[in-house]
């Protein structure tokens, strides 16, 4: 992309915009239930300084979808993203020019800023400012390819060279192969700030402005339209600098009379100049003492000088661009062999780990390391050296020799050894030392003291973790401590707990905390048996991680019983409502809980927060609500009522004769004859603790005021008969011991009079005339009314002698006997 000015580390330069854009996919991916296919497009823009290609900054978006299988209409947005972050000093990748064996390292201070939108990274994490150095070494030249044998589709860049990084921790980080004819890397595997892990190989490679190209082996060839040429590639610090800049007859359809700028843009420097006709522009600056963002033991600095035609003049003459690498040396000399321990490292294998140990990182190793040490000589001259030899003095005291060959200017040569670290080795200091050219074959030597370098590797032993397994109640604060950790070697330890924990998906999820003080304050909402993982770290990076385990305890739910009333009388109904809550709660809905009632019968059923309900007696009565949460945990919760006295109800009268109840009238009215006898019963209605107590008061005819009858039970009966005709009262009236009383029962009983019977005389004829006869009469009544029965003889029916009724009524003789 096009070519800008913009600003960086104080300085004004010229950038490139580099984008990058790719689509990744992901198959068999599960969320939220459902398993499918992760997409991602992935774009990232780079500004990267001309001079070097060093990145300034950058933006990676990621748009990243899932579809579920078979439901597309489900798709979901997981992110979509920016990550931008911004480098000072500039992030210095390539320290050109690249050479074998070559290490610099770069400390580069990060601002990293996330921005869009994600339900899964919730929140996004704070903008953070980050200082790191990296390592970089160019370990290879050649075809790029893995330690799997993997290379590139390209058929070309079979001159790449390979750059591995490391970071301070000695940890690897990412390599790359640069490929100078592709201008650009050839495989770059990175991972990211989320976690993707990304190669990015070569394919093909179509550069415009070129002739014979083979887009999938060859790049062809491309006219450099403006070729810098520097007096010398290497230079002492505050020279001055003669620089020409030539342009290609190939590229402009003139030569001659192109303005020209120069940057030198360290020190600031932006000269002017024109090409002559010749095509050829001059001019020359002080190169100055500035240091580069790559720093290595071959060099002071390596800085990019750029050319470019002056924009004012680009409509005619374009945007031609070129550059060439500067560098300086403060030791510009023939000859000078360095041994030097920047150029030393330590692949130390612990347990099947492989960890690279520089100066950076520190020598730090423990007994029963497998070590492959190696150490370099390099020409920091600019003549070549005589073949000579280097010794090496091992960890054991033993000194090997190894032939040291002729080195170029900046050209190291290499040697390794092998030593596994007694399993009683001493803790303590355990130098390698080595030696160019002990013999001083190479006279012309500029600074023999360099000659002899020196790593002290120090043999410790791991940290020891030590702490107590913990318990606690869900939702409380518990500290974790393993503040009692020490190193047998010596020094400060630090501690990096990785804590799991409930998600809230029923799944575990982890958090890593570090702790300088060993001390983590943590809170669980659910309960289970939990392994955290304690590293225990030493200063010297050595670390031993252990498993404590916690025990949380679930936290049983919370109920309580409310209630409008604490008194209510007997047999009516009261609500009762449950309040309750689940605090450490796994349920979609936090806090709920079941509530049964197991001793009370509630109108709303057996499983409510609502229950209404009543009591059979007076007193106090205890109502009991039980919470069940989702670990089956139980807490009861009780409340009192006060149930009060109710006044005996719903009493009622009945009449039985011979074990059967007696109908009544449609007017409620039963009818009987005088003088027969029938069974009166009575009952009422009460709380069950007051029935058998119950008093039953009757008045059984309201003809005989005076006559009542009391009875205690649950039910009263007695015999009863009416002596008179006509409509009788029977009042019932049922109170209970605390004086209260029913309403009286009042029901009403209709008494026919029944007529006297006279039976049939006997019979006296015949009768001769004046006879003398004695008739005796026989007559039954009811019993009531035999007292008060008159007899009375009508000797004349045919004659009405007392003028009363009719003449077959008179009371002509009274008595039985006529």
């Amino acid at each position: 992309m096009a070519i800008t000015e913009r600003s960086v580390d104080n300085m004004s330069v010229l950038a490139y915009t580099l984008r990058t854009s790719a689509n990744f996919d992901k198959s068999g991916v599960s969320l939220d239930g459902y398993s499918g296919n992760v997409y991602i497009t992935f774009q990232q823009t780079e500004y990267l300084r001309v001079s070097d290609l060093s990145s300034m900054r950058s933006d990676l978006e990621l748009y990243i979808r899932f579809v579920p299988f078979g439901l597309s209409f489900a798709e979901q947005i997981l992110g979509d993203i920016t990550i931008t972050n911004i480098y000072s000093p500039v992030s210095e990748v390539y320290d050109f020019p690249l050479r074998t064996n070559e290490q610099w390292t770069t400390t580069v201070t990060s601002s990293s800023q996330w921005s869009g939108s994600s339900d899964y990274i919730t929140p996004f994490p704070v903008p953070t400012t980050d200082t790191n150095s990296t390592t970089w070494e160019v370990t290879n030249v050649g075809k790029p390819k893995n330690s799997y044998g993997q290379s590139i589709a390209y058929g070309g860049c079979n001159a790449s060279y390979e750059l591995m990084s490391i970071n301070r921790d000695g940890d690897p980080t990412g390599y790359r192969w640069y490929c100078p004819e592709a201008r650009n890397f050839a495989w770059l595997h990175t991972e990211d700030e989320i976690g993707l892990v990304i190669d990015f190989r070569l394919k093909q490679y179509l550069p415009m402005a070129s002739s014979g190209v083979d887009q999938y082996t060859n790049p062809g060839y491309r006219d450099e339209c403006l070729v810098v040429d520097l007096e010398n590639d290497i230079t002492a610090l505050n020279t001055p600098m003669n620089v020409w800049v030539n342009a290609s007859s190939s590229c402009f359809s003139t030569t001659s009379g192109i303005p020209i700028e120069v940057h030198h843009e360290t020190m600031g420097i932006v000269n002017l100049a024109t090409t002559a006709a010749n095509g050829s522009a001059f001019t020359t600056f002080n190169v100055g003492d500035m240091k580069d963002p790559s720093d290595s033991v071959l060099d002071w600095a390596s800085h990019g000088i750029v050319a470019r035609v002056q924009p004012s003049a680009s409509s005619t003459f374009g945007k031609a661009v070129g550059a060439s690498t500067l560098t300086l040396d403060e030791y510009l000399v023939g000859l000078d062999l360095i041994a030097s321990d920047g150029f030393a490292k330590v692949l130390r294998n612990r347990s099947g780990v492989t960890t690279e140990l520089n100066s950076l990182s520190g020598w730090n190793i423990l007994p029963d390391d497998s070590l492959l040490v190696e150490v370099a000589v390099q020409n920091r001259g600019i003549t070549a050296s005589t073949p000579t030899t280097m010794t090496i003095t091992h960890p054991d005291g033993q000194t090997s020799s190894h032939p040291l060959p002729s080195l170029n200017t900046y050209e190291a040569h290499k040697v390794n050894f092998t030593w596994t670290v007694p399993s009683d080795q001493a803790i303590g200091i355990v130098p390698v030392s080595w030696h160019a050219d002990p013999g001083n074959i190479n006279t012309a030597d500029d600074n023999s003291s360099n000659d002899i370098a020196q790593i002290s590797m120090f043999v410790g032993r791991l940290p020891t973790p030590v702490f107590s397994d913990s318990t606690s109640l869900t939702l409380e604060n518990l500290q974790l401590k393993a503040n009692e950790s020490f190193d047998e070697d010596g020094g400060n330890v630090t501690c990096v707990f990785k804590i799991p924990y409930d998600d809230g998906s029923r799944n575990w999820a982890w958090e890593t905390i570090p702790s300088n003080a060993c001390l983590v304050n943590w809170t669980w909402t659910d309960d289970g048996t939990y392994p955290v993982e304690i590293t225990v770290i030493d200063e010297e990076r050595d670390e031993q991680t252990a498993i404590m385990q916690v025990a949380i305890i679930n936290r049983n739910p919370e109920i309580q019983i409310l209630s409008s009333r604490t008194q209510v009388k007997v047999e009516h109904p009261i609500t009762l409502y449950a309040f309750a809550n689940d605090s450490d709660s796994e349920e979609i809905g936090p806090g709920v809980v079941d509530i049964h009632w197991p001793d009370s019968i509630c109108k709303e059923g057996y499983y409510t927060r609502v229950c209404t309900t009543t009591a059979p007696t007076e007193g106090w009565h205890t109502f009991s609500a039980v919470a069940t949460d989702d670990d089956y945990a139980t807490t009861v919760a009780t409340i009192d009522i006060q149930f009060t006295n109710i006044a005996p109800y719903s009493a009622s009268v009945a009449l039985q004769k011979n074990g059967q109840f007696l109908a009544s009238d449609e007017q409620q009215i039963w009818h009987l004859d005088e003088d027969e006898e029938v069974i009166v019963k009575g009952q009422a209605l009460d709380s069950i603790d007051d029935l058998e107590t119950l008093t039953h008061t009757w008045w059984p005819d309201s003809e005989q005021p005076s006559l009542m009858y009391t009875f205690t039970g649950r039910t009263s009966d007695f015999a009863m008969q009416w002596n008179t005709a006509g409509l009788h009262t029977v009042r019932l009236e049922v109170s209970d011991n605390d004086g209260e009383a029913s309403q009286i029962e009042e029901r009403w009983i209709s008494i026919r009079n029944v007529p006297p019977v006279i039976q049939p005389l006997a019979s006296l004829l015949p009768v001769a005339e004046g006879q003398m006869i004695t008739v005796e009469g026989n007559s039954t009544d009811t019993p009531s009314d035999v007292a008060t029965l008159t007899k009375c003889w009508d000797v004349d029916p045919g004659i009405d002698s007392d003028d009363i009724g009719g003449a077959d009524d008179d009371c002509d003789v009274p008595g039985d006997v006529l």
